[in-house]
């Protein structure tokens, strides 16, 4: 996972950021699922963390897994 400190920054409208652990959390969970869905996940959480509140840094995020076949 690779991102701008945008994401983790992103505040709400209660002026509390989404956080590392927040981000980490939502990987734990998601760990088994294909790149595409995890990153599909985290854009939807992070969007509805903040909701309505107006951001002031960009956010730019990347998924990869290596698929390994034995």
């Amino acid at each position: 996972m690779l991102y701008t400190d945008g994401v983790v920054e992103a505040l709400n409208s209660a002026r509390q950021f989404y956080g590392t652990n927040r981000l980490k959390q939502l990987l734990k969970k998601n760990v088994k699922k294909a790149a595409e869905l995890v990153l599909s996940d985290l854009v939807n959480d992070v969007s509805s963390f903040v909701g309505q509140a107006k951001q002031h840094d960009d956010m730019t995020m990347m998924v990869i897994k290596l698929n390994s076949e034995s």
